[in-house]
C-alpha cells in the first residue's frame, strides 16, 4: 500500500508542475501534495535521479524533466499519430495560412499535442497561448468544446461543477445551460467555432476525428487572430478541415 501511495504522490507532482508557472520549490510542492517536506523530498529525489524532474541549482525550483518529454514522443510515435497527422497539419497551414493543431481527449481533459504554425501570422504568440501538455478549458475554445460535446454528459457535468466556467474572453460561455446548448449545437452541425472565447482576438474552428464505434477522442482545428481571419473567412475552410479529419480517420484505422 505504501508503494501505491508513493506512485500517487509522484503523479501528483507531475500534475502540479504541468500547470503555470511550471516550477515550484519543495515547500510549495509539499503543500500541494498535503504531505511533509521530508516525505516530499524523498519522492522528488527519486524523480530527479531518473530525469523525470529537473532542479534549478540557484532557485531550488523543480520543473518537469526530459524523461517525460521522451515518453510523450514515444506515445505519439507508437500510436502513429505524428506520422499521420503532421502532413495534414502542414497542408492545412500551407493552404489556410492559419495555425493548425490536433487536440486529444484523455480521461477528463483536452490536451494540445501537435501543432503547425504559420510563423508569419502566429496565433499562439498571444499572451494566453496554449502550452503543450496544458489542459484546455472545456467551456471555451473550439477543440475542447467539441471534444467535450461528444463525451458522457454526466462526466462533463462533474468536471464543470468542479472546475467552474471561468471567463477568459468577452464571449466565453459562463452558463451551464448555455454551454450544454452549445454542445448540442456542435453535435448537430459537426463542428465547433469559437471567437474571443479562450482569448480575446483568437478565432478557431474545429472538427471531430471519428474513432472506433463512433467515439470522438481527437479534434482537428485551425485558428488565427481576428485581426486577419474573420468568422466568415475561417468557415470557408470548413470543407478542407473536414477532408483532413477524414484523411486522419482513414489512416489511423489502418495503422499497424
Amino acid at each position: 500500500m505504501e508503494s501505491i501511495g508513493s506512485i500517487e504522490k509522484a503523479l501528483g507532482v507531475f500534475n502540479l508542475l504541468r500547470k503555470a508557472p511550471y516550477s515550484m520549490n519543495l515547500t510549495e510542492i509539499a503543500a500541494g501534495l498535503n504531505m511533509s517536506k521530508p516525505g516530499a523530498l524523498k519522492i522528488m529525489r527519486v524523480l530527479e535521479e531518473n530525469a523525470f524532474l529537473l532542479k534549478d541549482p540557484q532557485s531550488k525550483h523543480y520543473s518537469l524533466g526530459p524523461a517525460l518529454f521522451r515518453l510523450g514522443n514515444l506515445y505519439r510515435e507508437q500510436k502513429g499519430i505524428t506520422e499521420i497527422v503532421q502532413p495534414v497539419l502542414m497542408q492545412l497551414t500551407g493552404t489556410t495560412k492559419a495555425t493548425s493543431y490536433l487536440t486529444l481527449w484523455e480521461k477528463d481533459e483536452a490536451f494540445l499535442i501537435l501543432v503547425e504554425e504559420n510563423l508569419k501570422e502566429p496565433c499562439y504568440a498571444l499572451k494566453g497561448g496554449v502550452v503543450f501538455g496544458d489542459a484546455i478549458p472545456i467551456h471555451c475554445g473550439a477543440s475542447a468544446k467539441l471534444l467535450a460535446a461528444y463525451q458522457d454528459k454526466k462526466l462533463i457535468t462533474g468536471i464543470l461543477e468542479k472546475r467552474g466556467l471561468e471567463r477568459k474572453g468577452s464571449r466565453t460561455i459562463v452558463s451551464m445551460e448555455d454551454l450544454f446548448g452549445e454542445y448540442a449545437s456542435i453535435r448537430e452541425k459537426g463542428y465547433a467555432l469559437s471567437e474571443d472565447e479562450y482569448e480575446e482576438g483568437l478565432i478557431a474552428l474545429s472538427v471531430p476525428i471519428a474513432g472506433p464505434g463512433g467515439t470522438v477522442r481527437m479534434a482537428l482545428s485551425i485558428s488565427g487572430n481576428t485581426a486577419w481571419l474573420s468568422r466568415e473567412g475561417i468557415l470557408e475552410h470548413l470543407p478542407l478541415l473536414q477532408q483532413g479529419a477524414r484523411q486522419v480517420t482513414y489512416k489511423l484505422a489502418f495503422r499497424k
